[in-house]
């Protein structure tokens, strides 16, 4: 069985960037197990888990709000791998 990370790590990089270059929006495989997604899920009502938390209607945002991650953030969040910077190659500069 593979890690969340290892998930995120085997995706295709490429095919996301150059997608989300030309469309704003990119498909991928899931990179959560079922009860990782839940676990995470579950600590939206722990309160000291998050620095702030952001009324979208407020800022014309649409309904719900948004929640920042206090620091450290959870272990899961630490060992993903960082997102990766740059373009897809031969990706257009726009």
């Amino acid at each position: 069985m593979s890690t969340c990370a290892e998930r995120v790590a085997a995706a295709d990089w490429n095919h996301i960037v150059r997608d989300l270059d030309s469309h704003g929006c990119a498909h991928n495989s899931p990179t959560a197990e079922p009860t990782e997604a839940r676990d995470v899920a579950d600590l939206y009502d722990r309160d000291e888990r998050f620095r702030s938390t952001i009324d979208m209607s407020r800022h014309r945002f649409g309904e719900g709000d948004y929640r920042y991650f206090d620091r450290p953030c959870d272990e899961r969040s630490r060992r993903a791998p960082p997102p990766r910077r740059g373009r897809a190659e031969g990706a257009s500069a726009g």
